[in-house]
């Protein structure tokens, strides 16, 4: 028995509490689950509402936004734009369900948030 140190890199943490746990699979594909952490990130962030959301997404300092995307849980972008329009964003065309919202203001730092879209 050798002991082995795993680890994992976020490289797109979201804004606020996240659950993060480890499946580790050995050479003969027994596995074992890590202990689950919780991590908290605090971030001044854009704020969206409402969130849930049915038709419309708002952001509070649409000012600031250089660029935004909505990523569905595949990884696939269903959303993006260069500026947002004081109505909101347009959410009525997506499916219900969980997205990731990642916002980039002018500054280049990006914020990412989760959105429900509900029906």
């Amino acid at each position: 028995t050798t002991i082995r140190k795993y680890s994992f890199t976020d490289q797109s943490p979201l804004t606020g509490r996240s659950l993060y746990r480890l499946k580790m699979v050995d050479q003969d594909n027994t596995f074992a689950y890590s202990v689950i952490r919780t991590i908290s990130i605090e971030g001044k962030g854009v704020f969206l509402y409402p969130n849930p959301a049915t038709d419309y997404v708002k952001l509070d300092d649409a000012d600031s936004i250089q660029k935004v995307e909505i990523v569905n849980l595949n990884g696939a972008t269903v959303y993006q734009s260069a500026a947002v329009s004081p109505d909101g964003i347009d959410v009525r065309k997506l499916i219900a369900g969980n997205y990731v919202l990642k916002i980039t203001d002018r500054n280049g730092a990006l914020n990412t948030q989760k959105l429900v879209i509900a029906r």
